[in-house]
């Protein structure tokens, strides 16, 4: 075979291949039912607001990538609708929320909120976030990572590129579980609230 017909059949190879944002799996609206996303189906697309809806959890395997469409996010137990969430990822394989856009900014995606109706999260229930890194959300409304009248696990995550506070928790008065926050990166988003 020739070099010149070696690099046409490379170059056509190249072109017929499907690209990156040809194989993300399309993920949005309400989720009624337990759901998990897999690393085998990694990345996901947030295309519409994520809802975690009542009695269902949304379960994250460690090494998935999670692409949000600008003004989108992940809303968990909001609208009087109990739900959770479980992102568990690892130091070796990290679990990553960040935007979709081509070339991303601060603020690109919206947040990720835990209603009043979400689960109260521990180290091995209800809402957790572990090895879980977070980029370029964050409005001027919410943090990036936003609790309203619940108590969420987060170890271990890194908050980066937001342009709003990395988490802000504004936990019940009347809890009978500590906060729980402890070693994240706040880089170059405000810490916690």
């Amino acid at each position: 075979m020739s070099r010149h017909t070696f690099a046409y059949l490379f170059l056509v190879s190249c072109l017929s291949a499907p690209s990156l944002a040809q194989t993300k799996t399309s993920v949005g609206g309400p989720i009624t039912a337990s759901t998990t996303w897999t690393a085998a189906n990694s990345p996901y697309r947030i295309t519409s607001t994520v809802m975690v809806q009542r009695g269902a959890t949304l379960t994250i395997e460690p090494g998935v990538d999670v692409c949000v469409q600008a003004g989108l996010g992940i809303r968990v137990g909001a609208t009087g609708s109990a739900g959770t969430i479980v992102a568990r990822g690892t130091s070796a394989r990290p679990i990553r929320f960040t935007s979709d856009a081509a070339q991303p900014g601060p603020g690109d995606w919206d947040s990720i909120l835990l209603g009043a109706q979400a689960t109260n999260g521990t180290s091995f229930s209800g809402c957790a976030f572990e090895h879980v890194t977070v980029e370029y959300a964050g409005s001027s409304a919410l943090a990036t990572l936003q609790s309203d009248q619940m108590v969420p696990w987060i170890r271990f995550c890194t908050f980066r590129a937001c342009a709003s506070a990395g988490v802000q928790l504004n936990a019940p008065a009347s809890r009978t579980q500590p906060v729980v926050v402890a070693d994240c990166v706040f880089d170059s988003t405000r810490s916690a609230t």
